[in-house]
């Protein structure tokens, strides 16, 4: 996984590739700092337009993150979460 500094338009392509291909659930992580994170998510808005987005933060510990996603309310209507 990149570090925080060198996320670039390798990783991006990379990224957008691997939610093109996507179908059903799966996890996708990037590790990035809080700025790249919004222009990350603004781009993938702009190149997968159509797509219904919603970003999830993690700001701390986890034990279950399965669980917590499938609760959201109406998680099942989104394409990428």
């Amino acid at each position: 996984m990149p570090s925080i500094n060198k996320f670039d338009e390798r990783d991006y392509a990379s990224l957008l590739r691997s939610l093109r291909m996507e179908d059903g659930f799966s996890l996708l992580f990037v590790e990035c700092s809080p700025a790249q994170s919004k222009r990350v998510v603004k781009r993938v808005k702009k190149n997968l337009k159509g797509k219904k987005i919603r970003l999830l933060s993690l700001s701390i510990a986890i034990h279950d993150l399965y669980e917590q996603v499938v609760a959201l309310p109406r998680v099942q209507e989104l394409d990428i979460y």
